[in-house]
């Protein structure tokens, strides 16, 4: 027997929810004929990037960010194909005087451009190219090399590299590069840019594959396998601060740009202007004007650090220097006189380092402030910046040296600066 509702009784005096009301039609009308957006192929992607769809373009990087497993493996690609093309133009945007102190040390990656993929994503790859099955551990499926989906890929458990300046974090690529004075916009201009030009090349490539008949899956495949060969060596694991790395990345062909100016003297070279210029992001005339400002600020940086760095030595740490100098001869002079010219050892030791360092500061000092009158010399920008990088700074360097030694002998009491140990622990 079937019960009804009590509404549905027709004699049912209470209250009843009526049926409702007809859907009304859209308050905006034009909403009805807007095209849904929908998923571009990649040979419609490179036709709307060389067309200067920047809508299109901003689409094509959001591939790269996309957390979605079927985007990895060819996001992956078009990272690893645009670094080794477009490394110079990358370190371009983490270029500064500051920015030099940090890159290789400092939990600061060097300033060799390459990609840590951790331990299962490298498995991963080097199976595809392999071509053999994948059983990376924490998988949850086996990915076999040449299906037309991948399953769910395993996030990478192990720690981030922190000596690497392009580095995968599980679902992400980190550039750690960038210093924190520094803004992001150069950095992210040559990551889309070298973005847009990877997917231009790997559209091309693959149009052209399914034009004489290969079908899209073989075509995407062999591509990937053959681009991730030429473009391992870019990959590195293991830890950026060793001079074993820099030897092996000078065999592998990375280029080491470890100052400003050498960074920037690329940025005139045709490979570089060339990856801005594709897609009309830069023009010849505006990537010059951007090397000058950039090249010149790195200068008077320079100049203002070494002004800076003459006026401290002159005015704050030789005459303390000096005091404590003094006051070591005059002890050594006593003690001498107490114990005889044996017993007076530790405090003519004492006293030979204060004089050398004291000595060798307002050498250095004197030295610093010629570099530093020689460089007003130089008006063409490029030798003013590299007189800045090759006379001025080692100059303050030599200054600096002698300044850490005198702060290990001359007392708290009269150092004039907090010591870092006053910074780190005491204050």
């Amino acid at each position: 027997m079937m019960h009804t509702h009590p509404e549905n009784d027709p004699h049912y005096k209470g209250l009843a929810v009526n049926g409702g009301v007809e859907t009304q039609p859209t308050v905006n009308p034009y909403l009805q004929n807007r095209a849904k957006r929908r998923d571009f192929t990649a040979a419609e992607y490179a036709e709307q990037i060389l067309k200067g769809n920047i809508t299109v373009l901003s689409q094509a990087v959001t591939l790269i960010e996309s957390q979605k497993p079927e985007h990895h493996a060819l996001a992956q690609e078009v990272i690893e194909k645009c670094l080794p093309s477009s490394g110079k133009s990358v370190r371009i945007g983490i270029t500064g005087a500051g920015n030099d102190h940090r890159l290789g040390a400092n939990e600061a990656p060097p300033a060799i451009l390459s990609v840590y993929l951790g331990e299962q994503l490298t498995t991963v790859i080097n199976n595809l190219v392999g071509g053999v099955a994948d059983k990376s551990s924490g998988a949850k499926g086996t990915i076999e090399v040449g299906v037309s989906s991948l399953p769910p890929l395993p996030k990478d458990f192990s720690d981030r590299n922190r000596t690497s300046p392009f580095a995968f974090t599980g679902n992400k690529f980190e550039f750690r590069a960038i210093g924190s004075s520094h803004s992001i916009a150069p950095s992210n201009i040559a990551l889309n840019v070298a973005v847009a030009n990877a997917i231009d090349d790997i559209a091309t490539e693959l149009e052209a594959a399914v034009a004489e008949g290969t079908p899209l899956n073989r075509a995407v495949h062999e591509l990937l396998v053959r681009l991730f060969r030429e473009h391992m060596p870019i990959v590195f694991n293991g830890n950026g601060y060793t001079e074993e790395w820099k030897k092996e990345a000078l065999a592998r062909g990375l280029p080491n740009m470890t100052t400003t100016v050498e960074a920037l003297e690329c940025y005139s070279t045709p490979g570089v202007t060339a990856v801005f210029q594709r897609h009309g992001v830069l023009s010849e005339c505006e990537m010059t004007a951007r090397q000058t400002i950039l090249l010149e600020n790195y200068a008077k940086t320079i100049a203002i650090e070494a002004n800076l760095t003459s006026r401290i030595g002159r005015t704050a740490v030789l005459p303390v220097a000096l005091q404590e100098q003094a006051e070591a001869a005059e002890l050594t002079v006593r003690t001498r006189e107490a114990l005889g010219s044996k017993g007076a050892l530790p405090e003519e030791k004492r006293f030979t380092a204060l004089r050398t360092h004291t000595l060798g500061l307002a050498e250095e000092l004197d030295a610093l402030d010629k570099a530093r009158h020689e460089l007003h010399e130089v008006e063409d920008i490029l030798p003013h910046a590299r007189a800045a990088r090759d006379k001025v700074l080692p100059a303050m360097n030599r200054c600096r040296q002698h300044i850490d030694a005198l702060e290990m002998l001359v007392g708290d009491e009269r150092w004039p600066m907090p010591t870092y140990a006053e910074l780190l622990w005491v204050r």
